[in-house]
């Protein structure tokens, strides 16, 4: 009967340890689905099939600077939502930030193609939309705009934006940015400026330009072929570029007009010159030769010596319109124009085709208190023949 009894126990204790067992198994394969489940969860969170798109923080970031706010550029990144964008060659100072409706679009389009040559093209034809116009000229200056991002909430839009406005001209370049918008009318707009790492440092500390290299200031190209061509025109140290127009990548590629007009292929915009700027490539400094002249004469020196060195009254106005300011500026100034050599030496230019004539100008000057004494520098006066390409630009020395 013991006997019995101590097998019936033992029957009992292994049937506990196999459902024991059982029980176990069932928990481990339960924690098991269930980490995998969660893994799959973190994975898909982690690594999505379709790359996030970018975020408004991810283009721009707000900093303080002094209590002030300012909007900081991250990236070169730009909205790409539905919008069109011209420049055009103006005298007119205008500005406009605001909601219009189709039929306000129409006129404002129509009254901006009173003051500029070449028409902007009405590209929107939906008369129940409204549309959102930005839109800057001051009438001297070259004023571009890209759009990095634009945000309709809370019944109000705002555009951020890196515009540049530089140089003085004869006459200015204006933007306009049309946007279309199902918001009315009377939507508060804003526009906020996006500022470059270099201008934001400007902002912190004004006297940064101080620690810069020389600047070659106001480079412009002239093209005139003896009939309509489609020109090449490329830099050779573009590393040392701090800013052009249009935007130099690799090479510019234009349509050259007989007139001197151009037409840019990558974005069919009209100009009339190309345009950049560069860290300086030579150490200019005073010379034995050169000139010196009172600041108030500027203006009658260069009319002589740009002339003599092969530049239209029509380019010769647009330069001295540029540098006049900063030269009468001062009580005398040595100036001296660079050699061939030089301006190579600085930025070699290649265009394709060949220009029959190639004119580059690059004054260096430098404010005085009092004259010195010079040997006259000797200028040589090209023939414009054929195809001629002109470039003029300068620098200060300091």
């Amino acid at each position: 009967m013991e006997t019995q009894e101590k097998d019936n126990s033992k029957v009992i204790i292994a049937i506990l340890l196999v459902l024991i067992f059982i029980v176990i198994i069932i928990i481990i394969i339960i924690s098991i689905g269930l980490g995998i489940n969660f893994l799959k969860k973190d994975s898909k969170g982690s690594q999505p099939l379709q790359p996030a798109p970018l975020t408004p923080g991810e283009k721009y970031e707000v900093i303080k600077i002094d209590g002030q706010e300012y909007y900081h550029k991250l990236t070169d990144d730009f909205w790409e939502g539905e919008f069109k964008q011209y420049s055009f060659e103006t005298e007119e100072e205008f500005e406009k930030v605001e909601i219009v409706s189709y039929a306000d679009y129409v006129s404002y389009i129509n009254e901006l193609n009173q003051s500029i040559e070449r028409p902007i093209p009405q590209d929107y034809a939906d008369s129940n939309s409204n549309y959102v116009i930005v839109s800057f000229s001051n009438g001297h200056s070259i004023a571009e705009i890209n759009l990095i991002d634009y945000k309709e909430e809370n019944n109000k839009v705002t555009i951020y934006g890196d515009e540049n406005v530089f140089g003085i001209l004869g006459s200015g370049t204006g933007y306009l940015i049309v946007i279309p918008t199902n918001k009315p009318v009377d939507t508060q707009v804003s526009y906020i400026e996006c500022y470059s790492t270099l201008e934001i440092k400007q902002i912190e500390n004004p006297n940064i330009r101080q620690d810069y290299p020389p600047s070659i200031d106001k480079p412009i190209i002239y093209l005139y072929p003896t009939e309509d061509t489609e020109v090449s025109v490329k830099l050779s140290n573009a590393d040392s570029l701090t800013c052009s127009y249009p935007k130099y990548e690799n090479s510019w590629k234009v349509l050259a007009k007989s007139n001197g007009e151009l037409k840019d292929l990558n974005t069919d915009r009209e100009l009339y010159a190309l345009y950049y700027e560069n860290e300086s490539n030579v150490e200019f400094k005073v010379e034995k030769d050169g000139f010196v002249v009172k600041g108030e004469d500027s203006a009658s020196f260069l009319e002589e010596k740009l002339a003599k060195l092969g530049l239209t009254e029509k380019e010769t106005e647009e330069f001295i319109v540029y540098w006049l300011p900063k030269m009468e500026a001062n009580k005398y100034n040595y100036i001296r124009f660079a050699t061939p050599e030089e301006i190579e030496k600085n930025m070699a230019l290649e265009i394709n085709p060949n220009p029959d004539t190639t004119i580059r100008v690059l004054m260096t000057f430098k404010g005085l208190e009092n004259p010195i004494e010079v040997e006259e520098q000797e200028l040589v006066t090209p023939e414009r023949v054929g195809f001629v390409a002109v470039e003029w630009g300068g620098t200060e020395i300091k």
